[in-house]
């Protein structure tokens, strides 16, 4: 499954999908089924290979790229996909300092993975 939020990260680089967000999709889309994995498309991979843009630091050298919220990815694992992607450095959003989504999701037993060609 392929969440696109390109439209959000384009207006905001700090950008989380949230539990909300991935319910709205639901209502278009359907609800995302047991282990599915779960791609978030933010539009960043456009940037490579410039990696300069593609890690966007500020000047203290905090990264600042969209991601999935922690609020998303407990809602994810509780219904069971088998993993989550996005086209970015990591699916924790840049500037995470806890990394939560990713202990979330290995901790359930989820595959991640980031960075896919466009």
């Amino acid at each position: 499954m392929v969440i696109d939020v390109r439209a959000e990260s384009g207006k905001d680089a700090d950008y989380q999908l949230s539990a909300a967000g991935i319910e709205e999709w639901e209502k278009r889309h359907g609800r995302i089924p047991e282990g599915a994995i779960v791609l978030l498309r933010t539009g960043w991979a456009s940037r490579w290979p410039d990696a300069q843009k593609y890690r966007n630091q500020d000047t203290k050298g905090k990264m600042h790229f969209p991601g999935f919220s922690p609020e998303a990815a407990k809602l994810l694992i509780a219904r069971k996909v088998s993993g989550l992607g996005c086209d970015t450095l990591s699916i924790d959003y840049g500037a995470s300092e806890d990394f939560a989504v990713h202990h979330l999701s290995l901790g359930a037993g989820c595959i991640t993975s980031k960075t896919w060609p466009t």
